[in-house]
């Protein structure tokens, strides 16, 4: 692989240890330089546990049928991942190193499944009979709410909640301060939804967490 005099400076500072970040726009060269960096090093340090993470999987793969050719194959010691698929692996490895139930992957049809029985069984605060009360839903048309979009919206709030890392009661608080009624409904599905999440992992282990 051809570099220039840049990528080629990177190239020879990218020794351990060292820490470097490298700028350049969508089709600069930065993925042909990750390789010949990766390569460098799995030459020159044959053992070395080296994790390349790429923003999804179809980047990742890519990179790594790359680094295959290159290397003549893609050892044990190098890991080439999204950083979602990374973040998993570090999951799974921990859950089996204390001896919890490895975590799951949700796809995000199961993920409707569940807001699916959820809003099933939810009401708003006049219905006694709902196993889940979420007031203010009530305001929406019974009808809209069995759409996919309508839960749809709802999933990606949990989603980019959980991304921040928010509670149901961090949601709650935010609804309240920003004066949107939707976050505040959206903190109760939250809760519903872990709920259901932790009934369903005691039903797998003895001993969820």
């Amino acid at each position: 692989m051809q570099l220039d005099s840049s990528q080629q400076a990177v190239l020879e500072a990218c020794l351990p240890a060292c820490a470097l970040s490298v700028l350049g726009a969508p089709g600069s060269g930065k993925s042909t330089l990750l390789a010949a960096c990766v390569e460098q090093i799995a030459r020159k340090y044959p053992g070395a546990r080296i994790a390349v993470l790429n923003a999804d999987r179809k980047a990742a793969g890519d990179l790594r049928n790359s680094l295959s050719r290159t290397l003549g194959g893609l050892p044990d010691n190098i890991l080439v991942q999204s950083v979602a698929a990374f973040a998993f692996t570090i999951l799974s490895t921990f859950a089996q190193a204390v001896g919890r139930e490895e975590p799951q992957l949700l796809s995000g049809a199961e993920q409707d499944l569940i807001l699916k029985e959820i809003f099933t069984l939810a009401g708003g605060a006049e219905n006694a009979e709902a196993i889940f009360s979420f007031p203010g839903l009530e305001k929406f048309n019974a009808d809209a709410q069995g759409l996919p979009d309508f839960r749809s919206e709802f999933r990606d709030l949990l989603m980019r909640a959980a991304e921040l890392n928010l509670t149901p009661a961090d949601l709650a608080q935010l609804g309240e301060k920003y004066h949107n009624p939707i976050w505040g409904i959206g903190s109760e599905i939250m809760a519903a939804y872990e709920k259901s999440l932790a009934a369903a992992a005691g039903i797998k282990s003895a001993n969820p967490d």
